[in-house]
C-alpha cells in the first residue's frame, strides 16, 4: 500500500517509516567493504538498492522501475497511456538535477493538459521513483509558480534507465547528496541567484 491508503485504511494504528535504498555508509557494511575512493566510485556507478547489489543484473532495476509504472501507477490509477507515462519518467530520470516547469513538460510530450503532468509527476513521487524540488523563496505562491528540480530515489536506477548520463557525474553526485538529506528529514530546496 501507498502511504495515502495506509492513512484511510488504519486511522491511527499505523507508524510511518520511510526506506530508502542503502546509503554509502550501509552499502559498506552489506558488502563488507572500507570506505575509499573505489568503494565510492562502486557505490556510485551500483547504487543502494539491496536486489541489484546481491545480483548485479541491469535488468533488475529495470523490472523494478517497469513494476512500479505498472503496478503502482497505471494500475492504480488507471491510466491508458503506460508508453506516455513510461517515456515521461524516462526524460525525468535523464534529467536529475535540471529545472523544468510543467508547461514545458506538457509541451514537449504533447499532453492537452498541465493539470495531467502535474498528476503525473505526483504519481511517481508517491510511489518514491521521483521527488520534486521547490525553488527557494519566502512567497509560497513564487514557489509554486516557479520552476522544479528533478531528482530519483537512487544512482544506480538513473543509470539502469538512461544510457545518455556518461560525462555529467555531478548530477549523479548531486542527487547521492539529495537522498542523503532526505534520510535525514530535511526540507529541501533549491536557490539560484539572478545574473
Amino acid at each position: 500500500m501507498l502511504s495515502r491508503e495506509l492513512g484511510t485504511r488504519l486511522t491511527g494504528r499505523n507508524l510511518q517509516y520511510e526506506l530508502y535504498p542503502f546509503s554509502f555508509s550501509e552499502y559498506l557494511k552489506y558488502k563488507k567493504i572500507k570506505a575509499g575512493v573505489e568503494s565510492f566510485s562502486h557505490y556510485f556507478q551500483e547504487g543502494g538498492v539491496p536486489e541489484f547489489i546481491l545480483f548485479p543484473d541491469i535488468k533488475v532495476l529495470q523490472g523494478l522501475v517497469s513494476d512500479i509504472l505498472y503496478r503502482d501507477i497505471i494500475v492504480r490509477h488507471t491510466i491508458r497511456n503506460y508508453a506516455g507515462l513510461q517515456v515521461l519518467t524516462n526524460y525525468l530520470l535523464s534529467n536529475v538535477g535540471k529545472e523544468f516547469s510543467y508547461t514545458k513538460l506538457k509541451d514537449s510530450f504533447g499532453i492537452s493538459s498541465v493539470n495531467t503532468i502535474i498528476s503525473l509527476i505526483h504519481y511517481l513521487e508517491d510511489c518514491y521513483l521521483l521527488f520534486t524540488v521547490p525553488k527557494f523563496d519566502y512567497s509560497l505562491k513564487k514557489q509554486s509558480k516557479n520552476p522544479k528540480k528533478i531528482y530519483a530515489v537512487d544512482s544506480g536506477i538513473i543509470r539502469a534507465i538512461t544510457l545518455s548520463f556518461t560525462d555529467d557525474l555531478g548530477r549523479i553526485l548531486e542527487n547521492i547528496v539529495f537522498i542523503h538529506l532526505l534520510r535525514r528529514n530535511y526540507k529541501v530546496f533549491y536557490f539560484r541567484m539572478k545574473n
